[in-house]
């Protein structure tokens, strides 16, 4: 029996075997399937056609699936089983690649609303798949997915989807999930756990790319039971925002509890349309997409506005977004908005009302500081058309110290614009506006002593005006007169301005414009005068257009009219004189032409003694593209009109030839040419030797063609018997927006025998140069990081720098390339007795940055013979330099010096209300950091000479400069073998110390100490050693007496000045003793001056001093009658008297007099009260 039943099922088994093999290697399993989809109810899934064998590849073409909601099609469904899986249990697809699939949704009836439950979602896997224990998807692959509107309308389309996963009875694990298309992608992974509670985890990156400023990039995580997960969303870059929260009631009515954190985050990272601002922003949202609300706190900072706070509450669902409690403070400046709302549904709108108080524009710009406040209403709706309306009312408040009122009411509805009650007052300032726009304008305007610089930053003085515009686009009416005054736009200036306008475009009516100008200055107009006048009709009028008189002006007449909606005119005079330029005179019959669809100028020709000009071009706007062109020319135009004009030195002789033709539109250069041409030219320089050099083989020739793709420029020049030949390449398409960085370069050059000398020309002669630069280049890379190939050398070259007394000699220069890095360069020089040389690189960084490392060292270098100054260096330095900083470090050593300036009262120090701030704190950073460290080291031969101060200087310091800190120094210099010469007494310096201890440079301590030996009578008890200590910092010095055995104050000084006692000096000695006293700060110094003044038959005793000069005088003086005055003052510094009388002749005139024995003068003067 046993064997019967085995046999049987062995049998079944076989059968069942045969029966699989049929269904899937044979039509017969293909025909099946087809039969049950054309045999589905109503129709709800047809297909046009099935190829394949279920057991191989199954393909399946225009697939529709019906359902009451939507319907999903397919163009082509190709399957790829694995028939063993099912054998055991396994549903096994290896691929399933689908083509187009599109879902079409419905319009049906109004469903009942539906009844949301909280319970726990239960989720379970379709009943058609229980059968199996497990599904194997190894490939999924959706090439084109599509969504449309029930009115046939694509909303969105995804480029891509891959799916690769499995399912047992337990758990369903996604190996890669990938959502691509242009605008976005996502690419998931992990797993979830069946049953009653499906537990998920997974995780994944995401790209969202759809505007033109660049990509999102992030992560997404979700792990939990599916009706309650935990989330998180990271944007990574640009920028950073972190969201972390709880998804629940998934998937059936989802209700989330997010907060989101950003640091420094910067909008326009995000998209580039949106403001520049940066926040740290921390926000909290919670509900569903049908019902949410969220609270936003942050802080920031907006253009010029730092430290911006702001906090909102908002209340949104799938259509509208409503905001509250919106409030935003910046300094004093607080804004609040009530009734702010954007709602989508039927159409875009956004409104609301802003409250602003304490709103300084000074923020923005500085000379507009004030405080301001305001309301401003408004709503900007866009269905078909967008329509909006403001009233920006109540702007009361002050700027730049005036008191200011303001209002704007505007309405635009679509072809339409209305501004009503525009008005702006300012103290007796103020500008009123109206009008309306649409088919016909009605427009008025009116300014009374308005301050341009009220409206206009780059703009000042007064404007009066009453102007209106009325009629249609096509033949406008406007009427009315101006007037202005010390009117001022960015550099041009125009002292006074008259003018008025008459029925202007009016059809067949009378024509007149009148503008008159005075004082025009500006952007190489230097005019007294200038005037505009038009009369006749808007179809035919005529003109003229002057601007100076005599050597400087333009005159120019023209004629013409309104024709087809285009502004047509002719030129019968166009004559300029200029003082550098020359006379011009018209040569042929120029045309213009301006209208709303173009702009045009054709045949301006000029002459000028045997020289030519021609400027003709014009401009589209009537499409989209906009294309221009112009092209120039000016041929044989003489250099010897330069020589009387007082432009150039030397004289130059010689003629200029050159083209300029340019073509593009908005977005790109479609073709361009350059070219010049040097002939003939001649000049003649002063050499070293002192005698005159003539340059007369002098050319020169350029030309550089663009075609659209690439440009092609050479370029050639001679000068006696030096030649440089360049040419240029580069590829380029013309596109302007274009990283221009990353044009590519090609080249090579040739220098010979190139004379430095012409360099005196252009340094204005502040060097003058001999010597020869030969040389091949070779160049590639891109503009913004050139790859220069290249050996430049220079020999025997000699530079004479008369500003500094200095001639460098035997200079030489090489400059090599180092791989395609950068450049190497190695400059050697002698001056003086010493030699010096250079050596580094110059290596690209990024496009445009510049980086590299040079060293400088040498010794016994002559930098300065002057007459007040010799300097001699010995330098070792490093320069270490990038796109953003500069280092400065190393060794000078300065081996002999001579410093004997005449006058040292022009130098100025910093002032004590200098505070530097810490750039931690809020400084403002400098764009380019420079940071120096020097040690400067003063040899036994510097020697220093100022003022009665005499002495050599030893010691070294340490220098350290910092942007936007003070310079600094460590160190001590001291002042050997010094004296100290003044009132005409000589002091020995025993003790000068110059300390400089970490604090500014310009104020380092003060250590002197200065005395001499006097001798009161003869042997060892009648010596004295009388002095003055001088310490403290170098802004507050301080002065004290000593001697040694004691002597009192002030016969301390009588002795160290006048060589005698206080009781034994003379009237002019104590006056003199007195000023010292006074001016170094003794205390009883007042005192001494008061009692030599009273016992002097004088009325006035007072110190005089010169700070230009460094001069200190003393004055005395008596009236000897009421109108004669006898005068003396001695320079106390030079040791020089000076008689000064003065004689009243009354009804404001003076005789004043003054005599020395260096020079004698008198003066009549006259005095005068205002």
């Amino acid at each position: 029996m046993m064997k019967k039943i085995l046999l049987t099922l062995l049998t079944l088994f076989f059968c069942l075997q045969a029966s699989l093999a049929v269904l899937f290697y044979s039509e017969v399993g293909t025909r099946l399937v087809q039969q049950l989809l054309e045999k589905y109810p109503n129709e709800a899934i047809s297909i046009t056609s099935i190829e394949g064998r279920l057991g191989s590849d199954l393909t399946i073409r225009d697939l529709l699936v019906k359902t009451p909601l939507l319907d999903i099609s397919a163009d082509v469904l190709h399957l790829a089983l694995n028939p063993a899986g099912v054998i055991l249990g396994h549903l096994s697809v290896s691929e399933l690649k689908i083509k187009e699939l599109k879902f079409f949704f419905k319009v049906g009836d109004d469903p009942e609303p539906e009844v949301v439950s909280d319970e726990p979602f239960i989720l379970s896997l379709p009943e058609q798949l229980v059968p199996f224990v497990g599904i194997y998807l190894k490939n999924l692959q959706i090439d084109g997915i599509g969504f449309y509107a029930p009115d046939g309308e694509r909303v969105e389309y995804l480029d891509r989807a891959l799916l690769s996963a499995d399912v047992d009875g337990k758990r369903v694990t996604i190996r890669n999930l990938q959502v691509e298309d242009e605008a976005y992608a996502v690419k998931l992974s992990g797993s979830a756990r069946t049953g009653k509670v499906w537990l998920a985890d997974i995780s994944g990156d995401w790209r969202f790319s759809n505007w033109d400023g660049g990509e999102l990039l992030g992560t997404l995580a979700a792990k939990g039971p599916l009706p309650d997960m935990d989330v998180k969303v990271v944007l990574l870059a640009p920028t950073r925002v972190d969201i972390v929260g709880k998804m629940t009631k998934l998937p059936g009515n989802p209700y989330f509890e997010v907060t989101g954190k950003g640091v420094k985050t910067a909008l326009p990272l995000i998209h580039p349309s949106c403001p520049d601002i940066r926040l740290d922003a921390q926000v909290k949202a919670w509900g569903n997409i049908n019902d949410y609300y969220g609270v936003l706190k942050s802080k920031g900072e907006y253009w010029k506005f730092k430290g911006i706070s702001g906090e909102l509450a908002l209340h949104g669902n799938f259509d509208n977004i409503h905001f509250k409690d919106v409030l935003f403070k910046h300094e004093k400046t607080v804004v609040g908005i009530e009734g702010c709302y954007l709602d989508w549904e039927n159409a875009f709108m956004v409104g609301g009302l802003l409250n602003i108080r304490g709103f300084n524009p000074g923020v923005i710009d500085e000379r507009f500081s004030g405080s301001l406040d305001g309301v401003i209403d408004g709503k900007l709706t866009y269905d078909d058309a967008l329509s909006a309306w403001y009233n920006l009312q109540n702007v009361r408040g002050t700027l730049r110290g005036y008191p200011l009122t303001a209002g704007v009411k505007l309405r635009f509805t679509g072809d339409s614009l209305d501004l009503d009650k525009v008005f702006l007052s300012s103290g007796s300032s103020y500008l009123d506006y109206q009008g309306h726009f649409k088919e016909k304008m009605d427009m008025s305007l009116r300014l009374r002593s308005l301050t341009l610089a009220t409206l206009l930053p780059f703009a000042s003085g007064l404007v009066d005006a009453d102007l209106s515009l009325a009629g249609d686009y096509a033949t406008p009416l406007l009427r009315g007169t101006f007037s202005g005054k010390d009117l001022r736009f960015w550099d041009y200036y125009i002292g006074a301005m008259d003018g008025r306008v008459v029925d202007a475009s009016a059809q067949g009516r009378a024509l007149q414009l009148k503008v008159e100008a005075r004082e025009l200055h500006g952007y190489g107009v230097d005019a007294e005068i200038g005037s505009v006048n038009m009369v006749g009709t808007p179809e035919k009028h005529k003109g003229t257009l002057t601007l100076g008189q005599g050597a400087d002006s333009l005159k120019i007449r023209f004629a013409g009219g309104l024709k087809d909606a285009a502004w047509q005119l002719g030129f019968s005079r166009f004559s300029l004189s200029h003082r550098y330029l020359g006379n011009w005179h018209l040569a042929g019959k120029p045309s213009f032409l301006l209208s709303s669809q173009e702009i045009a100028l054709q045949g301006l020709d000029l002459v000028s003694q045997g020289a030519k000009f021609h400027l003709e071009g014009g401009a589209d706007f009537s499409g989209e593209e906009n294309p221009y062109s112009f092209s120039a020319g000016l041929k044989d135009y003489p250099l010897s009109l330069l020589n009387d004009k007082d432009i150039v030195d030397p004289l130059l002789s010689g003629k200029v030839s050159g083209e300029l033709s340019l073509a593009g539109d908005g977005e790109k250069i479609t073709s361009a040419r350059v070219a010049g041409h040097l002939g003939d030219f001649r000049f003649a320089l002063p050499s070293l030797s002192g005698k005159e050099k003539q340059y007369s083989k002098v050319g020169a020739d350029l030309s550089a063609d663009f075609d659209g793709k690439a440009l092609v420029a050479k370029f050639a020049a001679r000068i006696n018997e030096g030649l440089v030949q360049l040419d240029l390449g580069a590829d380029w398409n013309g596109n302007l927006q274009a990283n221009l960085g990353s044009i590519g370069l090609s080249g090579k050059g040739t220098i010979r025998a190139l004379s430095l000398e012409p360099l005196g020309i252009l340094t204005g002669y502040l060097l003058e140069s001999e010597g020869d630069i030969e040389g091949d280049l070779a160049l590639s890379g891109t503009l913004g990081k050139p790859i220069l190939h290249s050996k430049l050398d220079l020999v025997s070259g000699n530079i004479l720098l008369p500003s500094q007394g200095v001639e460098l000699k035997d200079v030489t220069l090489l400059i090599e390339n180092l791989e395609d890095r950068g450049l190497t360069l190695e400059a050697n020089l002698s001056s003086g007795a010493g030699r010096a040389q250079a050596t580094g690189t110059l290596l690209w960084q990024n496009d445009f940055d510049l980086a590299g490392e040079i060293q400088i060292k040498g010794k016994d270098v002559l930098v300065l013979d002057m007459p007040e100054y010799l300097v001699v260096l010995s330098p070792d330095i490093d320069l270490k330099f990038d796109g953003k900083r500069m280092d400065i470090s190393g060794k000078i050593a300065i081996p002999k010096a001579r410093i004997m300036p005449n006058n040292l009262s022009s130098a100025v120090s910093q002032s004590d209300d200098v505070v530097f701030l810490d750039l931690k704190t809020g400084a403002v950073d400098r764009a380019y950091k420079l940071q120096t460290g020097l040690e400067i080291e003063f040899g036994e031969d510097v020697r220093f000479e100022q003022s009665g101060l005499v002495g050599k200087l030893a010691g070294t310091i340490f220098i350290r400069d910092e942007s936007s800190k003070p310079m600094t120094a460590t160190g001590k210099l001291n002042l050997v073998d010094g004296k100290f010469a003044a009132y005409g007494r000589t002091l020995d310096i025993v003790r000068g110390q110059i300390l400089f201890t970490g604090g500014s440079v310009t104020n380092p301590g003060v250590d002197v100490r200065a005395q001499k030996e006097v001798f009161l009578q003869k042997g060892i008890r009648g010596r004295y050693i009388l002095g003055i200590d001088i310490t403290g910092s170098a802004s507050d010095l301080r002065y004290t007496l000593f001697s040694s055995p004691y002597m009192a104050q002030a016969d301390i000084l009588s002795y160290l000045l006048m060589g005698q006692s206080l009781f034994s000096i003379s009237d002019s000695e104590g006056n003199i003793l007195a000023d010292a006293a006074t001016k170094f700060g003794w205390s009883d110094g007042a005192n001494l001056i008061r009692s030599i003044a009273s016992a002097l038959p004088i009325d006035t005793v007072h110190m005089e001093t010169d700070f230009e000069d460094s001069d200190v005088s003393l004055v005395l003086g008596k009236n000897l009658t009421d109108t004669l005055y006898l005068g003396y003052d001695y320079n106390i510094l030079d040791q020089v008297g000076e008689v000064h009388l003065r004689y009243d002749l009354e009804n404001g005139f003076f005789i004043d007099t003054k005599g020395s024995s260096e020079a004698t003068g008198a003066d009549i003067l006259y005095i005068f009260e205002r």
